[in-house]
């Protein structure tokens, strides 16, 4: 018995490779013949490709010819320039280094770049003039003026001139006024702040807020009139109802909510919304009809 079901299992494993081998013979095959000198088949699929050092040519494959200077690319059908030299007239050229200058990482374009100080100006690197109070940006190719000094023209920094009561801003290169004072022209005069108020630092506006439970009234800030069943609003300077109330018409008063049966507060807690399976007609909540 036990011999019996071996058996039947090694015949189905060869009746599956069987399968397969037929599988592979039944695949259109290349012969020898098709696949042209210095080429071999594709690893992915039907057809061929030519070997490393070679390129397609119609049918057939032809020799890459690899300059002086160069070397094949990753593809192995073409070739690129050494680090030292472009590409020119189907060769390599030696890229000619002005002075102040190094090798770049793109030998097909320029090839060089000016060194730290120095500026491209045509094929040659111009030393950059770093004026007084200024100082060479990070990539070197550019200046910038230090802090509390501003760029005039391209030749210079000057002076950023800071009024009474002000200060320069974060950039260091514009200033602003203190805490209590507003911009007026190319000075910083003094905010007028009435009672129940603060200085803010809102330049172009009163350049004052009023205190929690005042609002504002023309120059003045008034106590906000809080009606019974209502609190102070998240600003400050407005009232809103408790849960369970809203505002009347005249919006002077906070008024209870009528809730109707099989009612409940909604999330705000200023209306109501009808319980589940049961739908709004009008002010009440009626069952809702579910259909078959």
């Amino acid at each position: 018995m036990i011999a019996h079901e071996r058996s039947r299992r090694w015949g189905g494993r060869v009746s599956v490779v069987l399968g397969v081998l037929l599988g592979f013979a039944a695949l259109p095959q290349i012969s020898a013949a098709a696949v042209p000198a210095h080429a071999h088949t594709s690893e992915f699929g039907s057809g061929w490709e030519c070997d490393r050092g070679y390129m397609q040519q119609d049918n057939s494959c032809a020799r890459v010819a690899v300059p002086a200077h160069a070397y094949l690319d990753d593809s192995g059908d073409d070739w690129v320039c050494e680090r030292g030299y472009h590409r020119a007239r189907g060769g390599c050229d030696a890229i000619k280094l002005p002075a102040h200058a190094h090798l770049s990482g793109f030998s097909d374009l320029r090839g060089w770049d000016c060194d730290r100080g120095y500026r491209a100006d045509g094929g040659s690197c111009r030393a950059i003039q770093v004026p007084m109070h200024a100082y060479l940006v990070a990539s070197g190719d550019d200046w910038a003026c230090r802090r509390g000094y501003v760029k005039q023209g391209n030749t210079a920094c000057t002076p950023v001139a800071v009024p009474a009561h002000g200060h320069l801003t974060d950039t260091g290169d514009s200033w602003e006024c203190d805490l209590g004072f507003r911009q007026d022209a190319q000075s910083c005069a003094a905010v007028v702040v009435p009672g129940h108020a603060f200085a803010t630092y809102e330049q172009y506006d009163t350049g004052w807020a009023c205190d929690r439970g005042y609002r504002a009234s023309g120059s003045q800030c008034v106590a906000v009139s809080v009606p019974v069943n209502a609190h102070l609003g998240a600003s400050g300077d407005s009232w809103e109802c408790d849960r369970g109330y809203s505002a009347n018409s005249d919006h002077d008063a906070c008024v209870p909510l009528r809730l109707p049966a099989n009612a409940h507060l909604d999330f705000s807690g200023h209306q109501w919304e009808c319980d589940r399976g049961y739908q709004q007609h009008e002010q009440a909540c009626s069952p809702a009809h579910i259909s078959g």
